[in-house]
């Protein structure tokens, strides 16, 4: 089981990945009532590829997500 931390770090290494991965993201800033706590893990694919890519390894690891 990797932990969070593992897999942001993966992500980022990984060629197939394409976009942005941070721990402990705010979320206020990126919704439209300025709302919400932090994730995690936030992983915003640029490419439909990567998002595919991320669902997978997220889904791989048990990890839960909301798109």
């Amino acid at each position: 089981m990797h932990t969070l931390r593992e897999l942001a770090e993966n992500f980022k290494a990984d060629a197939r990945f394409a976009g942005t991965v941070a721990l402990d993201e705010p979320l206020a800033p990126k919704t439209t009532m300025r709302v919400g706590g932090n994730a995690a893990l936030f992983v915003q694919p640029a490419t439909e590829d990567a998002l595919v890519h991320a669902l997978r390894t997220l889904d791989a690891h048990g990890v839960p997500y909301f798109v």
